[in-house]
């Protein structure tokens, strides 16, 4: 639809307003876009980008007014609480996201792709997690797992959800029922389930089997099984983990592959299969990178906001974000030693120099001006 449009019209203005309360009901941000009928037209479009409040819809158009009315040499780009206008040469002029972002973000993004700096997507293959079909009956909390005999507690995994990650930092308490190796579930029969998880299946599956019969794509005979359990997780691997929605905040390092993810994603190393392909030290680094707080701005650029400063970190939009290729042959040892040294401390909860990783990051991504 946008390129048929672009094919057409010459975009004058285009605005996003993210205050979810322009609109009664309304799941997804207010947009406009206003175009003429004239392809000789060479004049940048306006973008008009608001947060979700819903003071920063009215300050933008008031101040589009002001925008607007000036003369074209006298027009500054504006970044102010809550709102941005500018002029974005190549927005909406062709079948590319349209969405305006905050102009710290645009201008930061232009800058880093003028030099064909990698993307999320030349590193990591980014995967959604598992889909239990029942939250309540498949995930537990880990005094739970511990109360469980011994030989039930192999077939319970320590889960990403998003009480999971907190500063960076991976933790176990809630644990998902994970009964799969390579060659699908371990359990064929309701007997052999019953036989092998007694306590687990009296107080939580027997409980909800109606339920768990009724979901979607179920066979009813194997009424026991998770609606995806995504079979890339059977083998344990070296990834980042992220929550489903968050910030800089919302990443982690798991450095044996023994969590599945259930609420968010995993980012396995494109390409890789075994641990050393993602060493520990490289894993570290990421970590350092993606909890300081350029990301965020980054993120800004590329990923939806869903309100309370969280954006969508979907591989839809997370695979268009600018990221060092830590992987690369030609990376500093001792880049990688400072970088993993900060992911450490993030990884342990422990203290760390914020100010002094801020401007490590921003002299990889090549940043002088604050932001």
């Amino acid at each position: 639809v946008r390129g048929e449009i672009a094919s057409q019209l010459s975009p004058v203005a285009i605005a996003r307003l993210g205050s979810h309360l322009l609109f009664a009901n309304a799941m997804i941000d207010a947009a406009y876009y206003i175009g003429i009928r004239d392809r000789t037209r060479v004049d940048p479009s306006i973008a008009i980008w608001a947060d979700h409040r819903s003071s920063s819809t009215a300050s933008a158009l008031r101040n589009l007014r002001k925008y607007i009315s000036a003369p074209k040499e006298h027009r500054f780009s504006s970044e102010e609480d809550g709102f941005s206008i500018y002029d974005a040469a190549g927005l909406g002029r062709d079948e590319n996201s349209w969405a305006p972002r905050p102009y710290g973000a645009y201008s930061l993004l232009r800058d880093i792709r003028k030099r064909s700096f990698p993307k999320v997507s030349d590193c990591f293959d980014v995967k959604q997690g598992v889909r239990t079909g029942l939250n309540g009956a498949f995930l537990v909390k880990k005094e739970f797992v511990l109360s469980l005999p011994e030989k039930e507690r192999a077939f319970f995994k320590p889960a990403v959800v998003n009480e999971s990650i907190n500063n960076g930092q991976l933790s176990d308490r809630i644990y998902v029922f994970y009964p799969y190796d390579q060659n699908g579930c371990f359990f064929k029969r309701e007997i052999e389930l019953k036989r092998s998880v007694p306590v687990y299946f009296e107080k939580l599956l027997r409980p909800h089997k109606e339920k768990l019969q009724k979901r979607a794509r179920i066979d009813e005979s194997e009424w026991w099984i998770l609606s995806e359990h995504r079979a890339w997780q059977t083998t344990p691997r070296p990834k980042i983990v992220s929550t489903y929605f968050g910030k800089s905040d919302s990443f982690a390092w798991d450095p044996s592959g023994t969590y599945v993810v259930v609420q968010g994603h995993a980012w396995l190393r494109l390409g890789g299969k075994t641990t050393k392909d993602f060493p520990n030290q490289v894993g570290l680094a990421y970590l350092a990178v993606l909890n300081d707080s350029i990301v965020d701005i980054l993120l800004s650029g590329v990923s939806n906001h869903v309100g309370g400063g969280q954006w969508n970190l979907s591989k839809r939009f997370i695979a268009e974000m600018p990221l060092p290729d830590l992987f690369a042959s030609g990376v500093s040892t001792e880049l990688l030693k400072e970088l993993s040294e900060f992911g450490q401390a993030i990884h342990k909860g422990r203290d760390f120099d914020r100010d002094k990783l801020t401007k490590f990051v921003r002299s990889i991504f090549s940043v002088t001006s604050p932001m």
